[in-house]
């Protein structure tokens, strides 16, 4: 994933500097876009490249399907207003 920072203010783009980020799978892949990268000209400017702080990848549980949920079609059976019934009313 990238994500771009754009000079907000006048002060900001004076100062010429502006800053993105860019994920990778591996850390080989990131690796290799950094050495590839880093000190090349682009569009009259230097990049430089760095490292960022890691951030870790949001964990993701399982689907309702996995874990044996009803599907959401099933009907779900309610106590008959008054008669402590359970029933589909009618």
């Amino acid at each position: 994933s990238i994500k771009i920072m754009y000079p907000r203010t006048d002060e900001e783009r004076a100062r010429g500097r502006h800053c993105g980020f860019v994920s990778f799978e591996t850390r080989p892949q990131a690796e290799a876009a950094k050495n590839a990268l880093d000190g090349q000209e682009f569009y009259g400017m230097v990049i430089r490249i760095g490292w960022g702080k890691p951030i870790p990848k949001p964990v993701v549980g399982p689907t309702p399907a996995q874990i044996g949920a009803p599907p959401a079609s099933a009907a779900i059976e309610a106590p008959l207003a008054g008669t402590g019934a359970f029933g589909s009313g009618g």
